[in-house]
């Protein structure tokens, strides 16, 4: 019979067992008590081989859910250790008896007299000589807690590095993607330039008009490629520390595209969109949240009957002036006494692995940094409404304007055009696109660059932002450096994404930025603006 057995079953104390009881709680002069109590981790002292209590300070008594100590002298340990837990003590007073050493702690879960379970770390030593076991226990609850915690945010900052890397390797993808499709864009603009131009005999016309039809699927499939790459970039701008006037609807008409296929096995995705000023926000920033409330919507709306479901996303003009921008599905919806919980951290009503109960806090975080105001209205099995509210961006100053008179002075001239780029066929197509109108240099890099400036004038230069040699914007500094007038002649290219310095001097020197994939059309425009202003 083991000790578990003879405790669960309510068999009479030995006298063994009460003599031995009674002697250690003899034993215990006044000095003794008052010093066991003094320490404020709990201490028990058992005796015997059934473990009988023989005294417990205030401590123990406070862990255990107890207000005197009569209420466990003389019991067995067993009646506050879970019972899952048993078999750990029974083992370990059985090596503590075998050994005589002093063995490293164990965690038990010990049960308090409402019921609750609490998890301490025990320490214990057995004395032979009197056959009491002398036990200090420390509550681990509150530390485990704060571990799981830590794990929890060390798991969560992993997933961020990991999107960080994401979000650069998308940033360099882009980049790589964008120089192509500029150059094959341009050629096939040229190209269909070529095709509207008058058949020269009727036989050719059939030929004509079906190329027309192919190159004109071929530029819709194009134009594709190039919205998928430019609402990556969305996503791995970095402007997290600037705001500005933001694009709302341009906002959610990319969000929406990444994710309508797999919103679209859940419910039915449905834009409206309406009139609006541009919010002071981040486009990365809002479209961090949207992309958040989006993948809740569907999270919260059933599986299996997508017909059945819908979300949608909603901008408008609040009363107050406000950009409203508001996220609805018709899913589970939200308790009541859930509503005041959701935004904070840590809070989910997700299955376990399903949800760290940050994505939510993080929106609001966001929202709130941007000076905005996310709140949320839910009735259960009705669906939710997450409504975000931004402060309308300050208006631009209007343009100066201009007499048309001084716009027609200068007669059309040719133009001295330095295109830097180190990417070949992109140069070879901006020469096919200018060089009927304007005389066209071309370098394939920065030092080849300043060369061309140092011994020719140049009424526009168009300068990549990523070159093995360096970058556009060393030649903004090379021509500040010499306080030479073509800094304000030059515009920049890019196909990447910016980072934040890079910007900044950019907008501090007021020079154009062409995205890749760009048009013939503001190639052009853009050439005859620096050129001629």
């Amino acid at each position: 019979m083991n000790l578990h057995d003879r405790e669960s079953r309510g068999d009479a104390e030995p006298a063994p067992i009460a003599e031995a009881t009674a002697a250690a709680i003899a034993a215990l002069d006044g000095t003794a008590r008052q010093a066991l109590e003094r320490i404020p981790d709990p201490v028990v002292i058992h005796c015997g081989d059934e473990g009988r209590i023989a005294f417990a300070n205030r401590a123990a008594l406070a862990l255990a859910g107890l207000t005197s100590e009569d209420e466990v002298l003389g019991a067995s340990v067993f009646a506050m250790v879970a019972e899952r837990d048993h078999s750990i003590v029974i083992e370990r007073m059985r090596l503590e008896r075998a050994t005589l050493a002093r063995l490293p702690p164990i965690r038990l879960h010990l049960r308090r007299a409402n019921g609750e379970v609490v998890e301490v770390e025990a320490h214990s030593t057995y004395y032979p000589e009197t056959s009491e076991t002398f036990v200090v226990a420390r509550d681990t609850s509150e530390q485990r807690r704060i571990e799981g915690t830590l794990r929890e945010l060390e798991a969560r900052l992993a997933l961020a590095d990991r999107l960080s890397a994401v979000g650069t390797l998308a940033a360099g993808v882009a980049h790589e993607i964008n120089n192509p499709l500029s150059y094959v864009s341009l050629h096939l603009a040229l190209l269909r330039e070529g095709l509207e131009a008058p058949a020269r005999c009727g036989e050719c016309a059939p030929v004509v008009t079906e190329a027309r039809e192919h190159l004109a699927n071929v530029q819709e499939g194009l134009g594709r490629v190039r919205t998928i790459v430019r609402d990556l970039r969305t996503f791995t701008r970095s402007d997290e520390a600037e705001l500005g006037p933001t694009d709302t609807n341009a906002v959610v008409t990319s969000t929406c595209s990444l994710v309508r296929n797999e919103l679209g096995k859940r419910a039915h995705l449905v834009q409206a969109l309406g009139a609006l000023p541009r919010a002071h926000a981040s486009d990365t920033r809002l479209g961090q949240v949207l992309l958040n409330l989006l993948l809740n919507a569907m999270q919260a709306t059933p599986e299996g009957s997508p017909d059945a479901h819908t979300i949608t996303v909603t901008t408008s003009l609040a009363g107050d002036g406000r950009v409203c921008l508001e996220v609805s599905d018709t899913g589970n919806g939200i308790a009541p006494e859930n509503l005041a919980r959701v935004f904070a951290p840590f809070f989910t009503t997700k299955l376990g692995g399903e949800g760290t109960g940050l994505g939510l806090w993080v929106c609001h975080t966001i929202v709130s940094g941007m000076g905005g105001e996310l709140s949320v209205m839910s009735e259960p099995e009705r669906g939710a409404t997450f409504r975000v509210l931004l402060q309308p961006a300050a208006r631009p100053a209007p343009p100066l304007d201009v007499p048309l008179e001084a716009a027609s002075v200068e007669a059309p001239r040719r133009l001295r055009v330095l295109v830097v780029d180190d990417e070949p066929a992109i140069c070879e197509a901006l020469v096919n696109v200018l060089d009927l109108d304007h005389e066209v240099t071309v370098a394939g890099g920065v030092r080849e660059a300043l060369a061309h400036l140092e011994s020719a004038p140049f009424d526009v230069i168009l300068a990549d932002l990523s070159m093995p040699d360096g970058s556009g914007v060393d030649v903004l500094a090379w021509l500040e450096a010499r306080a030479d007038e073509r800094a304000r002649r030059l515009a920049f290219m890019t196909g990447g994404v910016l980072d934040e310095r890079t910007r900044l001097k950019i907008e501090r020197a007021g020079c154009p930025c062409l995205d890749k994939p760009f048009t013939i059309d503001a190639v052009r425009s853009l050439v005859e603006a620096v050129g001629r202003a």
